[in-house]
């Protein structure tokens, strides 16, 4: 009878507090399989990872290959991995090895037999060219396809002759077109198409060439269109015109003196000079010629708009005065009329000339946050329009009384969830707060290591895997942003998660 009992000790121990995880049980891998996939190419396959494992003490493992040469960094969760593009080695076996994360003691490697992927060659074939329209003197736009196989890449390369590097492209966008090719002067032009970093896998043609040369580049008669004036000395222009054989998608202006003003795209045309400076003539001046083609211009003079009488001015300020957000700062509410700015933008200065910032006429009204008071019963904002130092405006406003405006946290609770193991648990945090003066809050640990960075919105927060200090009370600190002495502690009772 008591060798009964002491059998039934032993297998309830072996059963029931065997199970029970020690945590300096000894990391272990075992049962790694791999299973060898699709070849992708003569010299890639694909391949899929698996293994068993105990007390790993981390979520990720690296693969390595031959010679300790790192390949990978997987998560055991995503187990099993499949790796999309493994080399092969040549050997008539690979080899892997798999450890966990940051536990070189904890490893297991495997053989395997290499598979047969020299069916898998790559290949370009049924290469096409069309020659489309010339575009230039000697350009022209050229269409080009062709089917490939295995090439191991996603990417192709075009060259001309004398190995001439075009461009590279994508598979996936075939047929492409070459803009502005240039033909070789000879009767018969030359195209080579090879696969990005293979050499060995390429494809050439030879195509006769269309003769682009009687096709000379034309600039039409300009039209200008004449717009508000923008100040004192500029005005809006809108320009237009037709072309022909330019060779170019882009063409550049000019004012008086070859002064260039600006390099556009065709596709864009009519476009919008902005601010266009009067020469203070009777008549300005412009000059249209297309890019890298001094010799296909056209010129235009035209009556200049008389904008001296529109003056630029700024009407009377309008403040709402919003919420403090400390002891001496408050949101501010600014707008007003404008008239003839002559540009986009305005500045805003405090006393003293201290410039806050540059803003956007379109956005008015503005938001001035965390404006400082100056400590006097009224306080002083300036708007000027920019690089316009005479045309401003001012205002003094009565300043809000901000003191005692201090951040306050309260009310700071914790509610423990589940165990997710055996050292983590589910963590419930939440807080009143008074004047944070700000949009986020930390929460910080036990010698103030710091846990994660949260917004004030996300309240009451769930933390899904809160760590086990060891201790028979876990501690949490919680501070607003950027206000170490706006913060509250807690110590609570660590559940068992044994």
């Amino acid at each position: 009878m008591k060798a009964f009992q002491r059998l039934f000790w032993v297998l309830l121990l072996l059963s029931g507090f065997a199970s029970c995880s020690d945590p300096g049980d000894p990391c272990e891998i075992s049962n790694l399989k791999v299973i060898t996939k699709e070849c992708l190419t003569d010299s890639t396959y694909q391949l899929t990872i698996d293994f068993d494992y105990q007390h790993a003490a981390n979520d990720f493992f690296d693969v390595f290959v031959r010679e300790n040469q790192h390949l990978g960094y997987y998560s055991l969760a995503d187990l099993p991995v499949t790796i999309e593009d493994f080399k092969l080695s040549g050997k008539d076996f690979d080899y892997l090895k798999v450890c966990i994360n940051d536990r070189l003691d904890c490893c297991e490697e495997i053989e395997f037999e290499t598979p047969d992927c020299s069916d898998k060659k790559c290949s370009i074939t049924d290469l096409e060219v069309e020659p489309g329209e010339c575009d230039g003197n000697n350009t022209y736009n050229l269409k080009l396809n062709f089917e490939y196989a295995n090439p191991g890449n996603d990417y192709f390369e075009v060259y001309g002759r004398d190995n001439q590097r075009i461009g590279t492209y994508k598979f996936s966008n075939l047929p492409i077109s070459l803009e502005n090719f240039e033909t070789s002067g000879n009767e018969y032009d030359f195209i080579k198409v090879c696969v990005n970093d293979h050499p060995d896998c390429c494809k050439a043609i030879e195509f006769k060439a269309p003769d682009c040369l009687s096709e000379k580049c034309e600039i039409g008669a300009l039209n200008i269109d004449i717009g508000n004036c923008t100040g004192d000395n500029t005005y809006n222009i809108f320009l237009n015109f037709e072309y022909a054989n330019p060779g170019n998608d882009y063409f550049e202006v000019y004012g008086r003196e070859n002064q260039r003003i600006g390099t556009y795209k065709f596709s864009d045309l009519p476009i919008s000079l902005e601010n266009f400076e009067t020469s203070g003539n009777e008549y300005d001046f412009i000059k249209v010629c297309v890019n890298d083609h001094p010799d296909c211009c056209k010129a235009i003079e035209f009556k200049a708009p008389d904008c001296l009488s529109e003056k630029c001015e700024i009407g009377e300020l309008n403040i709402d005065i919003g919420n403090c957000t400390g002891d001496n700062t408050y949101n501010l509410f600014l707008n007003f009329e404008y008239a003839n700015p002559g540009n986009d933008y305005f500045e805003v200065y405090g006393r003293e000339n201290q410039r806050i910032g540059t803003y956007k006429f379109s956005d008015l009204p503005i938001s001035l946050e965390n404006f400082e008071t100056s400590g006097n019963e009224y306080d002083f904002i300036k708007v000027c329009v920019n690089d316009h130092p005479d045309c401003c405006s001012v205002v003094e406003f009565k300043a809000p009384e901000c003191a005692n405006q201090n951040c306050e946290l309260t009310e700071l609770t914790v509610s423990v969830g589940d165990c997710v193991n055996d050292s983590t648990y589910q963590l419930t945090i939440n807080f009143d707060y008074i004047n944070p003066n700000n949009d986020y809050f930390e929460v910080f640990l036990r010698n103030d290591k710091r846990l994660g960075y949260y917004k004030l919105t996300d309240l009451p927060l769930t933390i899904s895997e809160f760590r086990k200090s060891g201790k028979e009370y876990d501690f949490i600190k919680v501070c607003i942003n950027d206000h170490p002495d706006c913060c509250k502690v807690l110590e609570f009772k660590s559940p068992g998660c044994e």
